[in-house]
């Protein structure tokens, strides 16, 4: 675990759709950003992405309303100014300042999961620690958390593959979720060459003489020809 960079949330393509329709759609995009965060905060790898996107959509209210402040004056005097000065301290203090407790959480909750990362990879790879019922009483989690951790540390290969079967993380040997290897093969043996006895010189195929089985009579008879003997009525075939 210690040559593994430590984790550190990000936002995906979905959080910056959210934060281009807080400037496009105001109400539309907060609302998207409250619906990601309580679907997804369960999840301990979504909790420090999910207090950046809070903080990050307080910082776009601010700059929509500070843009939406300045486009009403008709003019922009010296008494404007100060005016725009004032809103923008206010809403700093009603906006700014939880952006930026948001972007403290973000980073104390990558924290704490890196340490809960590290406690994983110890208690499996070290202590060769698999259920998770154990390992839910090791970290003070629920086994539901456990196991959703444990996916995610496979997922993102801070783990060796393996899977979660009946309460136990089964780590597969180095190597086994690899393409088989070939084998060498010994040449194939050389065929053998089998020496045909040369073929005798084939009997005539043209009329035979042959002797009726039924009387003795000798009857002449074509290759492949069913005769009828013209004595004693038996057929030969040639």
């Amino acid at each position: 675990m210690q040559d593994q960079v430590p984790y550190k949330s990000k936002l995906l393509v979905f959080d910056r759709i959210i934060l281009s329709a807080t400037y496009c759609l105001y109400p539309v995009g907060v609302i998207m950003a409250l619906i990601r965060v309580l679907s997804t905060h369960f999840h301990h790898s979504c909790r420090g992405r999910n207090h950046k996107l809070l903080g990050w959509v307080f910082v776009c209210t601010y700059l929509l309303l500070m843009g939406l402040f300045y486009i009403t004056y008709d003019e922009f005097g010296p008494a404007e100014a100060q005016q725009m000065w004032d809103l923008a301290l206010i809403f700093g203090v009603l906006l700014i300042v939880p952006a930026i407790v948001f972007a403290f959480l973000a980073s104390r909750a990558d924290h704490k999961f890196n340490i809960l990362l590290r406690q994983y990879y110890e208690l499996v790879m070290e202590r060769g620690i698999t259920e998770i019922d154990h390992l839910a009483v090791a970290v003070k989690q629920s086994p539901y958390h456990v196991m959703r951790d444990l996916d995610f540390m496979i997922t993102t290969h801070r783990l060796p593959f393996g899977r979660i079967e009946q309460g136990v993380l089964e780590i597969e040997p180095e190597g086994f979720h690899e393409g088989p290897r070939e084998e060498p093969h010994d040449p194939p043996p050389s065929p053998e060459v089998r020496h045909e006895p040369a073929a005798g010189p084939r009997p005539p195929q043209g009329p035979r003489s042959m002797e009726c089985p039924g009387c003795g009579a000798r009857i002449v008879v074509n290759a492949n020809e069913r005769k009828e003997c013209e004595y004693c009525g038996n057929v030969i075939v040639a």
